[in-house]
């Protein structure tokens, strides 16, 4: 990773609030960053209605900043920094998205997994549909692939 990084993660927060697994992701970033030598500035945007202009006025925070990647990740969104945002930084694109679920459950695959007699596991893994669309999920980039469309709460923009 390029010593000269500098990354903005920049999160939209309506009321304030950041569920428990956003705030574990925050403490692991900040150890991340201690641990790669790499400079982390936090910022929030709180009790702005529109995420989308919420983003924006992000966006333009880090436009104006010395930063060279924007990490937008939404206040309730969690996962491990270590290896993903090091992926996500390291694949030198200028816009990569990370994948978590959707804030829904596949009602129709539960009941059907589970006259199968899936475990709960199996359930909790499967359930629920990614904020991805995946172009061609057999055409992988190391761990990267092309999306036709997806969700903004894991993204990272390289300036």
């Amino acid at each position: 990773m390029n010593p000269n990084t500098r990354i903005m993660v920049a999160t939209p927060r309506y009321g304030g609030v950041g569920w428990a697994n956003y705030i574990e992701t925050l403490l692991q970033i900040k150890h991340w960053s201690h641990t790669h030598n790499i400079y982390v500035e936090f910022v929030f945007r709180t009790n702005q209605s529109s995420i989308s202009h919420a983003r924006n006025d992000l966006t333009q925070e880090f436009m104006d900043s010395d930063c060279t990647h924007l990490f937008l990740l939404d206040a309730d969104v969690g996962f491990d920094p270590e290896p993903h945002l090091t992926e996500m930084v390291d694949q030198d694109l200028p816009v990569v998205v990370g994948t978590y679920p959707k804030k829904q459950i596949d009602w129709d695959l539960v009941r059907q997994l589970v006259q199968e007699g899936a475990d709960n596991q199996t359930l909790a893994r499967n359930c629920q549909q990614d904020v991805i669309r995946f172009r061609d999920p057999k055409s992988p980039r190391d761990r990267t692939y092309h999306v036709t469309h997806s969700g903004a709460g894991l993204t990272s923009i390289r300036r």
